[in-house]
């Protein structure tokens, strides 16, 4: 894996490069099991037609893997069209540039996406592959998917045996409850121990804020694996101007599950739940390399403040919305915060 591979959201304007590059890989990976003038007739023009129209819809998304500039894999994921498991997430396409096989990038892409299913709520995953692609039915097999139905597609003249894989997921992303309360503060006072520029009082600050006007219950949520809650999130209400924002704080995981992808399910399924509410905007004080990756940037570039020190690249801001484009200022937290 080199440092220049990065995984990124696609814009609309990136969809026919997938399409190329989808219709590209489907040549690649199926010669030799579908019939050479049904790979002959593929239309990039066709498949860049249908993806606008699937990105449109806003039900998926689509995953872009780059080393530098180079497409190296692509993914669609999200919404099931797979007869019989309609509530499932759906892995619709993931392909590798063939230079890129077995080398562990599938896996981290593969990853990457099981991470935006659970944020989007899913509690299971499932995908069909033609039963004779078996480098494909390893790959998903060592993923913990299993064989759920066995079925046939036709692809021009010839009908071909499919598969279809599902997987429980194993993490849970949900609203917080009051049972949880002890769990709760036990895994953040774990999660902040020994952390640079942590106080020790951070499972505190969950108890203060919980218990003030500006909580939001819908917005405190906990990632739980096997009945054990391993991650929490907290955005509480506060103010620009007089206008309803958020903060992020804090995010804990479990020291054991940290650098898992725990804390980015908590992060995008808090940022959908609060878009859906009519939040625009939210900002937090955090790790400069960290939250970037999520859409935060420096809050000085808008002219956004906080009354906590910290230097600059670590005061951040995220539009939920273009509308919160428009927030700037000071931001005026409630008092359980200090």
């Amino acid at each position: 894996m080199t440092d220049t591979m990065k995984i990124a959201y696609a814009t609309r304007d990136e969809i026919f490069e997938i399409a190329a590059f989808l219709d590209a890989c489907w040549k690649a990976e199926y010669r030799g099991i579908v019939a050479p003038d049904f790979l002959g007739d593929l239309s990039v023009d066709e498949r860049h037609e249908k993806l606008s129209a699937r990105f449109d819809e806003g039900a998926s998304a689509f995953l872009i893997m780059r080393n530098g500039e180079r497409m190296i894999g692509a993914s669609v994921c999200g919404k099931s069209f797979t007869k019989g498991y309609p509530e499932d997430g759906e892995v619709s396409a993931i392909y590798l540039h063939h230079d890129y096989i077995g080398k562990g990038y599938g896996h981290t892409l593969f990853t990457k996406i099981e991470q935006e299913l659970t944020a989007k709520g899913y509690s299971h995953f499932v995908l069909d592959v033609l039963s004779a692609n078996a480098r494909a039915v390893s790959f998903y097999e060592k993923h913990g998917y299993e064989k759920v139905d066995e079925r046939s597609i036709t692809l021009g003249a010839q009908t071909y045996p499919l598969t279809v894989f599902r997987k429980k997921n194993p993490i849970t992303v949900r609203q917080e409850t009051p049972a949880d309360h002890a769990a709760v503060y036990a895994l953040t006072k774990a999660a902040f121990a020994g952390m640079e520029h942590a106080d020790g009082t951070e499972q505190d600050l969950v108890e203060r804020l919980r218990g003030c006007g500006a909580f939001i219950p819908e917005l405190s949520l906990v990632a739980e694996k096997e009945g054990t809650i391993i991650g929490h999130i907290m955005f509480t209400k506060i103010t620009f101007g007089g206008a309803a924002a958020l903060c992020l704080a804090p995010l804990s995981v479990l020291p054991e599950y940290q650098r898992q992808g725990v804390g980015t399910v908590l992060i995008e399924r808090g940022h959908k739940i609060a878009a859906g509410m009519g939040y625009d905007v939210c900002t937090l004080v955090g790790h400069a390399d960290y939250y970037p990756r999520f859409g935060y940037e420096r809050a000085s570039k808008y002219g956004i403040t906080q009354p906590f020190p910290a230097p600059d690249e670590c005061v951040m801001v995220k539009f939920l919305t273009d509308a919160g484009k428009s927030v700037t200022g000071a931001a005026v937290f409630p008092p359980e915060f200090y």
